[in-house]
Formats: structure tokens, sequence, C-alpha cells
């Protein structure tokens, strides 16, 4: 939780107001967000990959699916 004051504004967002997330872990491989960042509400899900990868899927604004991969290497 926090709040951003009117400091910066892109094209189509600023952060102004109250923002904030929280997120489930059922599972160490698994885990689902839910997030308001001042503008909207965000829903995301996770999932640990063997290997290191780690594939993501959100439903930004409620309504437009994003997709996304990543790696991780621990030093």
């Amino acid at each position: 939780m926090g709040y951003g004051f009117r400091a910066f504004t892109a094209v189509h967002h600023t952060l102004d107001g109250v923002f904030g997330a929280v997120e489930l872990s059922p599972v160490r491989a698994a885990a689902t967000q839910l997030e308001y960042d001042s503008e909207k509400w965000n829903l995301g899900a996770s999932v640990a990959l063997p290997w290191g990868l780690q594939g993501r899927v959100a439903l930004l604004r409620m309504r437009s699916w994003s997709l996304g991969a990543g790696w991780t290497v621990a030093l």
C-alpha cells in the first residue's frame, strides 16, 4: 500500500492517489496478484517452470490480456 503524489505524468497514466497490491501463493511454484495502481484494477498470475523460467499472465484494466515470461538465475 502506498500513496503517489502527482509528480510525473505519462502520456495516458499518472500515479496520483492510493495504490497497492496483494499476492497469494498457495504453493511455492504459483501465485496470483490483485493490484490497484491509483487508476485501475489489474489481476495477474504467475507460475514457476523448470530451469528458472517463469510464465505470467495478466488482465490489465480487467479487460485486456497480457502474457509474459521471465528467467532468473541465483547468484
